[in-house]
């Protein structure tokens, strides 16, 4: 029987790695097992650099730990990787400047295994959902908590409120991709999504920053300036994500039109929900409660229909590195 009387913070890493979620935290953690000089069966979680013959294990603060110490001496360990315990053995290699020690096991683990479809769109869905629906309770509190503030200090305000919400969903969608896409940087396309949620946000506050005059009489000009607009709104997240997709994927402008059938499904549902509710002289904490139930039905569609389109992507398109 496993050795229980592990710290509460230790438990709760260990069932998060030994879950489905494990798969996206398994190129920075897993869980150690090995047995005891007691005769104990101990398991803990660790932080780990995998390689096909093994992995480096880093332990902080050694001098106040004792697990590494039955690592002085080769020990038979059993790692969790890739859904399963894999048999190695592990001894201390180096001790370090800064109270760390270092560890390496030698195991027969080989590449990390891919995601296969379905997990891939079950952890697609799952986190891009709430990834999307926390980052958009962000400018929905905002816009309502300031509706009645000065219009540059509303724009302002939604605008960096928006580069919150973009570094929130292009985590959570990097977190899943980089696992399908080995080679994607998980920090530009999180960065490029950032940047493309705010240029969305100031798209969308247009009319009513300087173009209403434009619709006072509406004109030909003005319904296409509008047309335009809607487009690159649309487009704006999957087109600065294309440029770090290219460089992974075939056809990777189909994202870009994937992701603006997304978007506009995804506030198509947001408006169906959220327009009927939200009412003249609504109580604060009643606007945000529709504005961030409406935001969790436009984060789940959005999510869906992106993860079946990349899903899609990769199973036709593969993912060498070819644009």
């Amino acid at each position: 029987m496993e050795h229980d009387r592990t710290p509460r913070v230790n438990r709760v890493a260990l069932r998060l790695i030994r879950s489905p979620w494990g798969r996206l935290v398994d190129g920075h953690l897993t869980a150690l097992r090995y047995v005891s000089a007691a005769g104990r069966t101990v398991v803990l979680p660790v932080q780990w650099e995998r390689d096909a013959g093994g992995a480096d294990l880093v332990s902080g603060q050694a001098s106040q730990k004792r697990w590494w110490r039955h690592f002085r001496a080769p020990a038979a360990v059993e790692v969790w990787a890739d859904g399963g315990w894999r048999a190695g053995t592990a001894h201390v290699v180096e001790h370090r400047p800064g109270d760390l020690v270092a560890i390496r096991i030698s195991a027969d683990l080989g590449p990390r295994a891919a995601l296969d479809r379905r997990t891939f769109l079950r952890l697609w869905i799952a986190l891009v959902t709430l990834t999307e629906a926390l980052g958009f309770a962000v400018p929905a509190v905002v816009g309502a908590a300031l509706a009645d503030a000065a219009w540059p200090v509303v724009l302002a305000a939604l605008l960096a409120a928006g580069a919150v919400e973009g570094t929130l969903l292009g985590a959570g969608q990097a977190t899943v991709l980089r696992r399908l896409l080995p080679g994607l940087d998980p920090g530009r396309w999180t960065r490029l999504t950032a940047l493309a949620a705010v240029v969305a946000y100031a798209l969308g506050m247009a009319p009513s920053t300087w173009a209403s005059p434009l619709f006072e009489e509406p004109s030909g000009a003005a319904w296409a300036a509008a047309g335009i607009g809607g487009v690159l709104l649309l487009a704006s997240i999957g087109g600065a994500q294309w440029l770090e997709l290219r460089l992974h994927l075939r056809r990777a402008w189909r994202w870009v039109v994937a992701t603006a059938v997304a978007w506009l499904v995804a506030l198509g549902a947001f408006l169906l929900i959220a327009t009927p509710l939200w009412r003249p002289g609504q109580s604060l904490p009643v606007a945000v409660l529709v504005g961030v139930v409406a935001g969790v039905v436009m984060a789940a569609v959005q999510a869906t229909v992106t993860g079946l389109a990349m899903d899609r992507m990769v199973a036709r398109g593969g993912a060498d590195g070819v644009r």
